[in-house]
């Protein structure tokens, strides 16, 4: 897997938007910036990847949030889904599908 460094915007680090399609193929946009947290030290054998818009606090429900397995390179999303409605600080605590 190729990491996308982002430039740094105040305390967050933004990235372009990520998406994964039906064969699992990732998409990068270059629309609008992303605020981003890439935490692999949270969860041992996981990467979690949250994204929101710049500025987005980490306490508020606005986080598409997805999990990386390590060991298999299995991607899943927090509840199941790329919305938007998730809270970043509670990345660790959540179900992934």
């Amino acid at each position: 897997m190729e990491v996308i460094q982002g430039k740094k915007h105040g305390s967050h680090t933004v990235f372009l938007p990520v998406a994964v399609d039906d064969l699992g193929r990732v998409i990068v946009s270059d629309d609008a910036p992303m605020a981003s947290i890439v935490d692999t030290t949270s969860t041992a054998g996981y990467h979690y990847l949250c994204e929101a818009e710049p500025g987005s606090p980490v306490g508020s429900a606005v986080w598409r949030i997805s999990r990386l397995t390590v060991a298999t390179g299995v991607l899943q999303w927090a509840g199941g889904t790329a919305a938007f409605v998730h809270v970043a600080a509670d990345r660790a605590a959540l179900s992934y599908s």
